[in-house]
């Protein structure tokens, strides 16, 4: 029972320091109009929670994301494109002693926005939009001092974190209003579905011990979107912001040709 309470701690510390969320920017107006292309240049901001199937009890760590990313998209018909992103991100636990992170690792994704639905005395559509991304693996060693502090005094702790198998789906449905010519927005529910599989090498009691293939997911699914586009013959400045568990925000500027 005292072994399997340790190794849950350990568990626990180590999940909080692998978390590496990475919400996305899911627009909502069409960028690229048909047989056009636009390309864009962002950065976003985000935290959330991570929640962990082979654990039990209380486990909530907080994770926050820097996502710096180029996109170019090209409309394939009338009211819809289709779009490929590549990046880096930033990651950082929150609120905990275990300050694991992780800098300048890639991401890819790909996305679409739709309109099914448009109503032009109203100004007025509506429309899907989807996006999937993938991250590449990452390993961090060692932690902060106050990681080392906590393996010194207790013998348990971790030596390294490794989070592989990362990637996030996000399929929403929503508006986009056009009250000004120089001003859209948009906004509208999604549903998010984010996993990774952790893997970690420590000590419990001073013995070392590994973990393999645990499965990390964010801990909310459902989230809204609200944001703003605007447009300047062809180039356009967008902001949005997102809500799930916590808040996320960021920008980006879009060239159309």
């Amino acid at each position: 029972m005292k072994h399997g309470l340790v190794v849950s701690l350990v568990l626990m510390i180590v999940l909080c320091a692998a978390g590496a969320y990475a919400s996305q920017p899911l627009g909502g107006p069409v960028e690229a109009e048909q047989g056009k292309w636009a390309a864009d240049i962002g950065y976003f901001y985000s935290q959330d929670k991570w929640t962990s199937n082979t654990l039990s009890g209380s486990f909530d760590p907080k994770v926050s994301t820097y996502s710096y990313f180029g996109q170019v998209g090209y409309g394939v018909a009338k009211g819809w494109d289709v779009y490929v992103r590549a990046g880096v991100l930033d990651a950082k636990l929150v609120q905990s002693s275990a300050d694991f992170d992780v800098n300048g690792k890639f991401f890819v994704g790909a996305g679409t926005h739709g309109t099914l639905f448009e109503k032009k005395e109203w100004h007025l559509a509506l429309g899907p939009i989807a996006n999937f991304s993938y991250y590449s693996p990452w390993t961090d060693r060692g932690g902060s001092a106050g990681n080392a502090a906590f393996l010194a005094a207790t013998g348990s702790g971790f030596n390294s974190v490794t989070v592989k198998d990362h990637y996030s789906v996000n399929v929403g449905f929503g508006f986009r209003w056009q009250p000004l010519e120089f001003l859209q927005i948009y906004g509208g529910p999604f549903y998010n579905y984010e996993s990774a599989k952790l893997e970690s090498v420590g000590r419990i009691r001073g013995f070392p011990v590994a973990t393999s293939g645990s499965n990390i997911n964010t801990d909310k699914s459902i989230g809204s979107r609200l944001g703003i586009r605007i447009p300047i013959k062809d180039f356009s400045i967008n902001f949005e912001a997102q809500m799930k568990d916590y808040f996320g925000a960021g920008g980006w500027l879009s060239f159309q040709f």
